[in-house]
């Protein structure tokens, strides 16, 4: 059954949050079990910050300069790159504290760089006839952040924080397999036909 595009788009923005709190909400802890000092927590999440005020504008201008390339291949590009990283970080032992914290200065540049994408995502569909609903798609992103941090707070209480990178990874995958093409047919619209003229009557 071929979903509607405003599933789409709620799904893309309940992964997505849900993706971002699991992972992001939680980065200080996630750094410190890994050896972090909290100055060093502080250095990773600002080299984020400052790398997203650069990357964001660059991904937007690699898109303008390739007609063929739209908002949702830039969204999909960079959460595909976000879990990517992610998982390296699980799977292989990165020196730290630098090579691990460039990687998840990465993650965190590439999560902050992705909803401006998002949301011209929906004025794509919309300037193509489709209408979405951008505040309920974004009001069930928010409703699944809040849900993920309050769940996973309970999870760590059990569990080790590097729980949180394979769980971050899945919810990436599900927001980039949902993104949607917002083409629409054309609208065929019936030609005028021209007035009957009246034939001329015999005086």
């Amino acid at each position: 059954m071929r979903l509607s595009m405003n599933t789409r788009y709620a799904v893309i923005h309940a992964s997505f949050w849900g993706a971002y709190g699991s992972l992001w909400a939680f980065i200080a802890l996630v750094l410190e079990y890994n050896g972090f000092a909290s100055a060093q927590v502080g250095v990773v999440t600002s080299c984020a910050t400052l790398l997203s005020v650069f990357l964001s504008p660059a991904v937007s201008s690699f898109l303008d300069a390739r007609p063929g390339l739209e908002n949702r291949h830039g969204a999909m590009a960079l959460l595909s790159l976000a879990a990517a990283l992610c998982l390296l970080a699980w799977l292989v032992p990165l020196p730290r504290p630098f090579v691990l914290g460039a990687c998840f200065a990465l993650i965190g540049a590439f999560l902050s760089s992705t909803p401006p994408f998002q949301n011209a995502m929906a004025m794509d569909a919309n300037r193509c006839g489709i209408p979405v609903v951008y505040g309920f798609c974004r009001g069930v992103g928010s409703v699944s952040y809040a849900a993920a941090v309050l769940l996973l707070g309970f999870v760590l209480e059990r569990h080790a924080p590097t729980l949180l990178l394979p769980i971050f990874a899945a919810l990436t995958a599900c927001g980039s397999t949902a993104a949607p093409t917002p083409t629409a047919e054309p609208v065929q619209t019936a030609e005028p036909t021209p007035e009957a003229t009246p034939e001329p009557t015999a005086e």
